[in-house]
């Protein structure tokens, strides 16, 4: 993360047609929907829903963030 730092950082070109997006850009990307309400929103989760994500394809193993992958 940039950390809000602007050394070594290049600025998109006005007329850019593709750029790698800024960090505020991605989680506006994600999280936000002009159509949602009257004045538009964020939802709580990028998967445009206030609901936790689930796994509805069935049960998968939960991996802990400590374990291994492939164990």
């Amino acid at each position: 993360m940039l950390n809000r730092a602007m050394s070594g950082v290049i600025l998109k070109a006005a007329a850019a047609k593709v750029w790698i997006p800024s960090e505020n850009e991605w989680y506006k990307a994600a999280y936000y929907d002009a159509t949602k309400g009257s004045t538009g929103g964020y939802w709580r989760f990028p998967t445009q829903s206030n609901a936790v994500p689930g796994n509805p394809i069935g049960h998968a193993r939960q991996v802990k963030p400590d374990s291994p992958m492939f164990p």
